[in-house]
């Protein structure tokens, strides 16, 4: 498997072949109204793509962003959880103070890639680009079968906000979690352990 790590405004080939793909794989397991799915983080130069494809065959396999808190732009998960009635716009605000905040977004996988720790393999390389551009907390959504995944790689569950941290997005089927990554805070963890 290759990994390539592009801005999107570097590469509008490969942004459109990354929503046309993302779009096709929400639409393999029947989802609809995902607030990522618009596509002006396109032309975001605060947007990063990771993406993975096979190297034989160069077919895109599965892909993740993380878009950068900046001063006029809003994360999507402001968006995407202020649109079901949850105001997350304090906790993403006391982050983005502190400097170098990001969403961790947009993640999918071509159906069947995902066993083989693809998810897993994609957010490792979000991680390394986010410390490359000097992104230390990072955001995103987790559902059950992703929350044990970035749990492991230093996420935590935020439980400070409405309901816990809780949600149903994109339906009741689905069951949401708000997560954090702080840089310092697993630093200082392998720390202690070590």
């Amino acid at each position: 498997m290759q990994i390539v790590i592009s801005r999107a405004t570097d590469r509008y080939d490969l942004a459109h072949s990354y929503l046309e793909n993302h779009k096709a794989t929400l639409h393999h397991y029947n989802i609809s109204h995902i607030s990522t799915m618009s596509s002006s983080w396109k032309y975001n130069p605060n947007t990063y793509m990771v993406i993975a494809f096979c190297p034989d065959t160069s077919e895109m396999l599965g892909a993740v962003r993380l878009e950068i808190s900046g001063d006029s732009d809003t994360i999507p998960m402001v968006r995407a959880i202020q649109s079901i009635g949850y105001n997350v716009s304090n906790f993403v605000e006391n982050l983005a103070d502190q400097g170098g905040l990001a969403e961790l977004c947009g993640l999918w996988c071509k159906p069947g890639n995902a066993i083989k720790s693809l998810p897993k393999k994609l957010i490792q390389a979000a991680l390394r680009c986010a410390e490359k551009i000097r992104v230390s907390q990072i955001v995103g959504f987790a559902n059950k079968y992703s929350l044990p995944i970035v749990e492991g790689l230093g996420f935590t569950h935020v439980n400070s906000l409405e309901n816990d941290g809780i949600f149903y997005y994109p339906t009741k089927k689905y069951k949401t979690y708000v997560v954090h990554y702080c840089k310092k805070k697993v630093e200082s963890l392998a720390t202690k352990i070590g």
